[in-house]
């Protein structure tokens, strides 16, 4: 009986985990959101009506980053549920499974029981509650990120075929998912090859079938399978005031420098790091990952945005976790071990004591535009016809609720003539107003008090203040104005 129940708890546990992980996570962030989600979600839900892989009605422009998320949440969409509530959901189970997955990781790339139990335990218990990944929430952020780490999971387990389709279904999650597809290559081109000559075709194979039907009809129906969002970001790093992704990630680093534990958990990576360059088959890849990464988005001048920088992170934590293991193992002497891994565990449990506690704080910062952006949308579509369209910067939330009104994106991301404007000292001011002038849009929505020169050369004349909503009354620190014009 004994035997029988311990055989359950080893083949059970697993479930177990997925469960409860996934369950506090969604309570505790059901309702997180921000902007740029909704913009897939109203692609979900233009696809479940009929209309299209299309965000404004009759406009087939490439606007998400994450067709195969869209698709996804298109199903859900067509069961009449609230996508953000499932995008939340989901992320939740990506998190928790991905947990699995670096434990399974982490036998294939740590020799001894103990340390592979070190690792496992930070993917199990740091990566879910990492705030750089929770933050993501509602977004692919994670669900890419799960399919990057089952492909490296795949990879080491020696599964081409598998290892080719995940990569190429996180491609479909996310495109810049082919970084980590190059670092595969090089790892077995410099490391893996000696051991297993044979080249991986299948991984090839797969992947391209994979992503052929996409690419094809992308090409087709978008003149492009890159979404105009790219060209967007790019050009908005020319406006004044943006910061470039190079220079927000020292401003990231800082924000979680002022918490003691981080400075642990760097300190575990650093040394996990060099674990991994002296011993680099199988391992090297957590380095060379996030190292790809960051060069690529700085190759490429985009602007700075916080989930640009969420692929980092499952990087970090392995190495941390390898950093961990290896201190813990490195004393020859059985009493030294002991008191090394004693400290181990009493370092790591400080640093994840301050991790939950930061958890918790991001828990409360929830995006304070929601109720504010939701409740314009819903007067728009109370208060307009489906024709009418709307300007706005920030398209994502009020265009989701005024669904399907077209919208004018004033950031490019919808228009990608908008984006083309962009030049060096540029402004979203000059932005809105020459959006507005090339594509006069119905109803206006403007931040109270911004905007000036768009209001003096053009609202004064041509339209009126239909409504302000005080934000005071929504909890956001600015009102905002809506002109029918």
């Amino acid at each position: 009986m004994k035997h029988a129940v311990i055989s359950f708890a080893k083949r059970y546990w697993a479930i177990v985990y997925l469960i409860l992980v996934t369950t506090l996570l969604y309570f505790a962030f059901r309702n997180w959101v921000y902007d740029d989600p909704f913009i897939t979600f109203r692609f979900a839900e233009n696809i479940a009506a009929g209309r299209g892989f299309v965000y404004n009605p009759g406009s087939y422009v490439l606007s998400t980053t994450t067709p195969l998320f869209a698709l996804i949440l298109a199903v859900f969409a067509k069961s009449g549920l609230d996508l953000p509530q499932v995008a939340n959901f989901l992320s939740a189970l990506s998190v928790s499974a991905s947990g699995l997955i670096i434990w399974g990781i982490s036998k294939r790339i740590v020799p001894s029981p103990l340390a592979q139990r070190l690792t496992g335990l930070f993917g199990l218990a740091f990566y879910p509650t990492f705030p750089l990944i929770v933050s993501t929430f509602s977004s692919e952020s994670t669900i890419y990120l799960a399919f990057c780490l089952a492909a490296i999971l795949a990879y080491l387990s020696n599964r081409e075929a598998f290892t080719g389709a995940l990569l190429g279904l996180a491609v479909l999650t996310r495109g810049d998912a082919a970084v980590l597809a190059v670092g595969l290559a090089f790892d077995w081109l410099l490391f893996r090859r000696k051991m297993f000559p044979k080249i991986p075709w299948k991984t090839g194979l797969t992947f391209l079938l994979v992503l052929t039907p996409w690419f094809v009809y992308s090409s087709t129906v978008f003149g492009s399978p890159l979404p105009v969002t790219l060209e967007a970001k790019q050009a908005q790093a020319l406006i004044e005031g943006s910061v470039s992704f190079a220079e927000g990630l020292p401003r990231l680093a800082g924000s979680y420098a002022v918490v003691p534990g981080y400075w642990l958990l760097a300190l575990f990576a650093l040394v996990g790091a060099g674990y991994a360059l002296k011993d680099p088959s199988g391992r090297i890849i957590f380095v060379l990952w996030p190292l790809l990464y960051a060069a690529a988005y700085h190759y490429l001048g985009v602007t700075s945005y916080f989930w640009y920088y969420a692929p980092i992170a499952p990087g970090l934590i392995v190495c941390a976790g390898m950093g961990a293991a290896a201190i813990a193992d490195w004393p020859v002497r059985p009493r030294m071990q002991i008191a090394s891994q004693s400290a181990v565990m009493i370092l790591i449990l400080l640093a994840f004591s301050t991790q939950l506690a930061s958890l918790n704080n991001l828990a409360k910062r929830n995006d304070n535009r929601f109720m504010i952006y939701r409740a314009i949308g819903e007067w728009i579509a109370e208060n307009s016809n489906e024709n009418a369209s709307i300007g706005t910067l920030e398209v994502g939330m009020i265009g989701y609720f005024a669904a399907p009104r077209p919208m004018i994106d004033f950031g490019g991301l919808i228009q990608p003539e908008v984006a083309a404007e962009f030049t060096e000292g540029y402004t979203f001011g000059q932005s809105a107003l020459w959006a507005t002038e090339r594509f006069q849009p119905t109803i206006l929505v403007l931040i109270d008090g911004h905007y000036q020169q768009l209001v003096a050369q053009y609202a004064s004349t041509r339209c009126v203040l239909a409504q302000m909503f005080i934000g005071a009354d929504y909890g956001y620190p600015r009102n905002l104005a809506v002109y029918v014009c």
